[in-house]
């Protein structure tokens, strides 16, 4: 009876984590599914600018003067408003009908920026914004890939805006001369939010904090706390939540992946992986188990009256 029992609860405990396991692999599954499939749609937005007039001539005025390592080149600066002036109506139009800004983005081939089309101006230096060719070397490695081979590259980046779907294609002359690249950029929140929409999951995201310099809207200790070697990116703080996602699990998941049960609460890690295959950060998916698996349910009422029944034999015997 004893053994029987044991069994029985061991079963019954190892079918409802597998049950939750599954659950959350297919809601990882969908998050990367959903990130190529943006990314692909952004790399097909990108790819109707790429053969405008309207572009090639931008392109022909940035690259005229030979000073494209300039931030202030000022043939940079004639070949920006250009291209503001003439996408205008595309842009507006797109702003209308898809009820957002289409975030635009043009660069150099020396992997500087010519002009992001969703801002006014360029960047921010010291909280002025500023029109300039702003060097993007040390963090947009989508960016200098593409200049480098002249291929597409999509998929997740982290940037400035933080963690961002890209797609970024090369932009070339008739002649076959490398001109620079552009891409469009969507924001991940909504495929995350789509897998999380259940009401009895969250999911929170951490970037290694030797990744952070690159992500400018993640400096604010108040709304991006640290924890230890990380910063959490995405994610509502909770302190339910929060006393179990230590900076030992955090550093562990870098190598491992990891599921942790506790009481109703169950805790699941993935590594981030950029688009080249690389690891920013770390997701924690958290899963309420009390609602989450209605097939099993059946099985609770069963199982549970052989437990008793067991007991109760175990007593009289």
């Amino acid at each position: 009876g004893v053994v029987s029992f044991l069994i029985i609860n061991f079963s019954f405990n190892s079918i409802q984590e597998k049950y939750v396991r599954d659950i959350v692999e297919s809601r990882f599954k969908r998050i990367m599914a959903d990130i190529d499939v943006t990314a692909n749609e952004a790399a097909n937005q990108a790819a109707l600018f790429v053969s405008l007039p309207e572009v090639q001539r931008a392109y022909e005025i940035a690259l005229a003067g030979n000073d494209i390592d300039r931030e202030d080149s000022p043939h940079a600066q004639e070949a920006r408003e250009y291209l503001r002036q003439a996408l205008a109506p595309m842009l507006d139009s797109y702003e209308k009908y898809a009820g957002k800004r289409l975030q635009l983005h043009f660069h150099l081939p020396n992997a500087h920026s010519l002009v992001r089309l969703w801002r006014d101006k360029q960047t921010q230096v010291n909280g002025e914004w500023v029109d300039i060719s702003d060097n993007l070397t040390l963090f947009r490695t989508t960016v200098i890939d593409v200049n480098a081979t002249g291929e597409a590259a999509m998929g997740v980046e982290l940037g400035s805006q933080g963690l961002v779907v890209r797609g970024v294609l090369p932009i070339i002359s008739d002649t076959g001369q490398q001109l620079g690249s552009v891409e469009v950029l969507e924001d991940i929140n909504p495929i995350l939010d789509a897998a999380v929409g259940d009401g009895q999951s969250d999911l929170v995201l951490y970037i290694n904090e030797d990744r952070i310099h690159v992500a400018t809207v993640l400096q604010d200790r108040a709304i991006n706390p640290r924890n230890g070697d990380f910063i959490r990116a995405i994610g509502t703080q909770s302190a339910d939540i929060d006393q179990y996602l230590t900076p030992e699990l955090l550093t562990d998941r870098q190598t491992m992946s990891i599921f942790k049960n506790y009481g109703f609460m169950s805790l699941v890690t993935r590594s981030l992986l950029d688009y080249r295959g690389e690891q920013p950060g770390v997701f924690f998916y958290i899963q309420d188990t009390r609602g989450v698996s209605p097939r099993a349910n059946p099985s609770r009422i069963p199982l549970a009256v052989t437990r008793i029944v067991l007991f109760i034999l175990m007593l009289i015997l």
